[in-house]
């Protein structure tokens, strides 16, 4: 269940807001029937102000759709069948393009295809209902590869083909009826827009839906998945790949990637070091449906903006307390199919009556705020926040999200949700296996993007890499970035909360994780140290000293292992000299208190 592409960091293109969605399960649907409503998606997100809405069975893709009927007044229509929306849309399609689905290569030159032709993807067993629906043909890509692409590409260049008079403007063919009649021309128009995307998907076997209608709404070049690794020999994805690193958008910008790659063949390490020795962030976002109509939820004229920020605040005059300063990071915010799909609605994660009764960081892929503002703008409206008033001995926490407020004891700092960049910037890489002048390219980037979206701190992932300072100050160069937050690949708390520096702003390092089962697998009846019990035990241990390193600890926390609720229960275990507080106030103290030593 794998999917990736790359994006320019042009900004994406976003889908027209719906007025009117029709809403059909895909577990009726056939894998045909996928292919081609997902390509009719992106199709009408371009410009049209009806669409369909592919229900996952999901709480999260129900919860968006919730939100477009009661915020933004989109009407929600069931539909009767895949036969019946196809005929509804059937004229907005210019044409359709005939694909073999079981051949890669045929499914992956039909993708590319279909954004710049507006047309609609069939799998041969629906070829007889798009007749009957009167399309055309525009392509039948059966039988052909990308080298056929780039040698028919090749030659309309060089004028060897018959292509028409507007090959060079690239531009979009809006109706079939609007192209010139030479169909040598139509074609070439649609390989030179094709072959000059600011996106590249590639998806492998099984993978027929998440990311198609995106794909098709931002004119993508689609690939079939890389071959390489353990093994198995690299085919002709890796060498485009490779190629697109190295090839400017057509907006100057930098390329990413969007999606995943594919387990079966490599495992996360692996294919994370090799995008990242290309140059080539990466979005985990293989899972992402719907992603051409949530583009469109807008944000508030004042843009995005999350609820607070200590790090911006002045410096406090008074002296510190003799306390040990924790604060408590959940991991894989990166994720951005994970954001749109189950951690909203969970109640594990951001739907957990848990949530507001301990201060926390959630992860944030600084992306959203141009695929998607208006889903990140959600989770910033609905973040816990506290009162500034206190009750006997509690604070009065509210949640924007429920109606029953919580409470904490009062050695900790005001509850609230803060969110922060995942790893590690605009994308999942390693820095350190950047090539030379790319990662300061990509931090300039996410120097942008995190102005847009209202971040200040950064979590990084890499291997063996805290000390190298070098790479760092190619972030903390950039002056919309104030700290790092390091985790090592394999444990995240290798170098146990160590504090190294660069532009006199802080990289701290994981001093303990909250991972797993709680137990050692050899041992079960052996606590891990990694379980609640045993963080919280040498939490309360630890120095509580403000101006010493040791006087802080950044836990991060699993988040396919542990929930909200294990995080509030292992904070109440802590002592009073604990104290708990979200990650923007805990960079605030670590620069105030020890950053005048460096």
């Amino acid at each position: 269940m794998n999917t990736f592409a790359f994006v320019s960091a042009a900004t994406p293109p976003k889908g027209t807001p719906p007025a009117k969605l029709f809403r059909i399960a895909h577990t009726r649907l056939s894998k045909p029937e996928l292919i081609a409503l997902t390509s009719l998606q992106g199709i009408l997100a371009k410009d049209s102000a009806e669409n369909l809405y592919l229900d996952d069975g999901s709480a999260g893709y129900k919860h968006w759709l919730e939100i477009l009927k009661t915020t933004h007044g989109t009407q929600v229509e069931d539909a009767a069948s895949c036969r019946a929306l196809l005929a509804h849309f059937a004229k907005a399609p210019a044409g359709y393009l005939l694909c073999r689905a079981a051949d890669q290569r045929s499914l992956a030159l039909a993708g590319t295809l279909a954004g710049p032709l507006r047309g609609i993807i069939i799998d041969e067993p629906l070829q007889s209902l798009a007749d009957s629906l009167g399309w055309q043909q525009l392509h039948d890509t059966r039988e052909k590869d990308y080298a056929w692409l780039d040698r028919a590409l090749a030659e309309a260049n060089a004028g060897t083909a018959n292509v028409g008079p507007d090959l060079a403007s690239g531009r979009e063919c809006p109706r079939l009826s609007a192209c010139p009649s030479n169909p040598g021309a139509t074609q070439g128009r649609a390989l030179h827009a094709a072959t000059t995307p600011d996106i590249i998907v590639s998806q492998p076997p099984g993978q027929v839906w998440q990311a198609r209608d995106y794909a098709v709404l931002a004119n993508a070049q689609v690939v079939p998945a890389p071959a390489s690794g353990k093994g198995n020999p690299a085919d002709e994805s890796e060498t485009r790949l490779a190629a697109r690193a190295r090839q400017p958008t057509r907006a100057g910008a930098l390329p990413f990637i969007l999606g995943w790659g594919d387990g079966e063949k490599e495992d996360e390490q692996t294919f994370i070091g090799r995008v990242s020795r290309l140059g080539l962030p990466l979005i985990p976002s293989d899972h992402a449906r719907n992603l051409s109509v949530l583009s469109s939820l807008p944000v508030p004229d004042g843009g995005l903006k999350q609820k607070g920020s200590a790090t911006r605040t002045a410096k406090s005059t008074q002296k510190p307390a003799k306390k040990h300063t924790v604060t408590f990071v959940l991991s894989d915010g990166d994720n951005m199919s994970w954001l749109l799909f189950d951690c909203p609605v969970n109640d594990r994660w951001f739907a957990s009556p848990a949530r507001g009764q301990v201060p926390l960081g959630w992860g944030m892929a600084p992306a959203l705020a141009e695929f998607a503002p208006g889903v990140m703008q959600w989770y910033y409206d609905q973040a816990a926040t506290a009162v500034a008033e206190v009750e006997s001995d509690k604070y009065q926490v509210t949640r924007d999200s429920s109606a029953h407020p919580a409470t904490m004891s009062l050695h900790s700092a005001l509850p609230r949700d803060h969110f922060i960049v995942g790893p590690s910037g605009n994308g999942y890489f390693y820095p350190s296996l950047m090539p030379p002048g790319a990662l300061a390219a990509h931090c300039a980037e996410l120097n942008r993007l995190m102005g847009l979206s209202d971040l200040r701190l950064v979590q990084i992932i890499d291997n063996d890499a805290f000390e190298r300072t070098d790479l760092w100050d190619a972030y903390l160069s950039q002056p919309n970035i104030d700290g790092l937050i390091y985790f090592d690949y394999a444990p995240y708390d290798k170098y146990r909360g160590r504090i190294v520096w660069a532009r006199g702003k802080p990289v701290v390092s994981a001093a303990m994780q909250l991972w797993g089962s709680g137990h050692h697998a050899s041992t079960p009846a052996k606590p891990s140290r990694n379980s609640p019990d045993a963080v919280a035990a040498r939490l309360n241990r630890a120095p509580r000293d403000p101006y010493s390193e040791k006087g802080y600890s950044l836990v991060v926390v699993h988040v396919w292992t542990h929930t909200v609720a294990d995080v509030a229960a292992l904070a109440a275990r802590l002592d009073p000299g604990v104290e708990v507080v979200a990650p923007d106030e805990f960079f605030r103290r670590v620069q105030a208190n020890l950053g005048n030593n460096q």
